[in-house]
């Protein structure tokens, strides 16, 4: 009984851990995406539409998402899988899973989207893509400003 005595004690006396490196580089990445983000342009396929007067965007706030798009609004949660290149994310919804690939760089954001895991790929490329996910380029609003638009 004494020797099973002196294991349960040796946790108590080992070193305080240290904080796991990849939920750092995970708050990290939250950190880099947080905040409201603006469609400039959406590739499906070979097509490819700039959006002047529709609104889509979204909006990332620690491991929640909000979205805004011409069919409605949506939110959920985000998981992320930050091994992958480029990273991954599910935007997990309330009735609906997003399987995303995302890259991120100095305030661009290309986030593509398939509705299925098995189809979702590491290619950002709308043209290489079998089957075409939904792709959005997206910036940081420059200005939140008054709005103007009834329909918001």
């Amino acid at each position: 009984m004494r020797p099973f005595a002196a294991l349960l004690a040796l946790p108590l006396l080992a070193a305080p851990l240290t904080a796991d490196p990849p939920a750092k580089a995970t708050a990290a990445e939250l950190a880099r995406l947080t905040g409201p983000w603006k469609a400039v342009r959406v590739h499906v396929g070979k097509k490819g539409v700039d959006l002047a007067a529709l609104e889509w965007s979204f909006r990332f706030e620690a491991d929640r998402w909000s979205m805004v798009s011409p069919e409605g609004k949506a939110a959920g949660k985000m998981r992320h899988d930050l091994k992958a290149r480029p990273h991954r994310m599910d935007l997990v919804g309330a009735k609906s899973t997003l399987f995303a690939t995302y890259r991120l760089d100095k305030g661009r954001l290309l986030l593509c989207w398939w509705g299925k895991a098995e189809q979702r790929q590491g290619e950002l490329d709308p043209l290489r893509q079998k089957p075409p996910g939904v792709l959005l380029e997206m910036v940081r609003p420059k200005d939140d400003g008054p709005v103007l638009d009834a329909r918001r």
